[in-house]
């Protein structure tokens, strides 16, 4: 404690001297508050890294199925540039790669979704990815029934545009239509996201919703006429799809509705 020339206390001094005893005295109770912390955060960062670490290899595994199934199936690419597979045969089996790539993409869009809803500190992260996604299904959705309709149009000689519109004449038609169905309205949830953002419009938002619709008729559309479903591993992809999206469903109404039972 200092002193001034008029022999008084010095009360900035002692307040300082004061604050430092006090800094001390916390200090001494609880020695291990701040460096404890010090020494977990990196411990707690590198903890992160790894989950992070795990997922985008999990991701880039699943990401890579649809093209080693699809290789299974199509076998040497060099013979579909040769005269011993029919014309147009290339581009059938590309509509089949985007179709599978589609469905997966289709799957990780409600994935991502139902995780933000889930996790909602997770939905700004997640906010991002969600029209990106979207946009990456309508268009293999495109690229699948272009392709298709090209492979077949090029087989025949003369454009097939019977497949542009609904047919029922037979078991294959009927789940081709489907198929159909499901990107019509496809399109018109990506075109409601647009309008919802833009406007947020409640007659959009409630159009957005048909995505459960559409993705359930291209569900039924590659199980019932998709070639890739018929072998062990093409069904086991799907149904592994299937199950996850249906998991975090129930997940996700199961908390809702406890969340509706606390709030009332």
């Amino acid at each position: 404690m200092n002193r001034n020339s008029n022999n008084q206390t010095d009360i900035g001094c002692v307040e300082s001297v004061g604050g430092i005893r006090r800094l001390f005295a916390a200090s001494t109770i609880a020695p291990d508050s701040w460096w404890m912390r010090c020494r977990l955060s990196p411990l707690r960062t590198q903890s992160g890294t790894v989950k992070s670490m795990l997922l985008y290899a999990s991701l880039l595994v699943v990401i890579t199925l649809p093209w080693m199934i699809w290789r299974q199936q199509t076998g040497d690419l060099g013979l579909y540039f040769t005269e011993a597979v029919p014309e147009g045969q290339l581009l059938y089996v590309l509509s089949k790669l985007a179709g599978m790539y589609a469905l997966l993409f289709i799957a990780l869009q409600i994935i991502v979704s139902l995780a933000g809803r889930l996790k909602p500190a997770f939905m700004r992260r997640l906010r991002l990815l969600h029209p990106l996604l979207g946009t990456f299904v309508v268009l293999l959705g495109l690229a699948h029934a272009l392709l298709f309709f090209t492979a077949v149009s090029v087989r025949q000689g003369d454009p097939a545009w019977g497949l542009l519109f609904p047919g029922f004449r037979d078991y294959y038609h009927t789940h081709l239509t489907l198929g159909l169905f499901g990107l019509w309205i496809l399109i018109a949830v990506m075109i409601s996201g647009v309008v919802r953002c833009i406007n947020r419009n409640s007659t959009a938002r409630m159009l957005h919703r048909g995505y459960w619709v559409s993705i359930t008729l291209v569900y039924i559309h590659a199980l019932a006429i998709g070639t890739e479903s018929q072998s062990r591993a093409g069904l086991a992809f799907y149904s592994t799809l299937g199950a996850v999206v249906l998991m975090m469903l129930v997940m996700w109404i199961v908390r809702r509705n406890r969340s509706v039972a606390v709030a009332s």
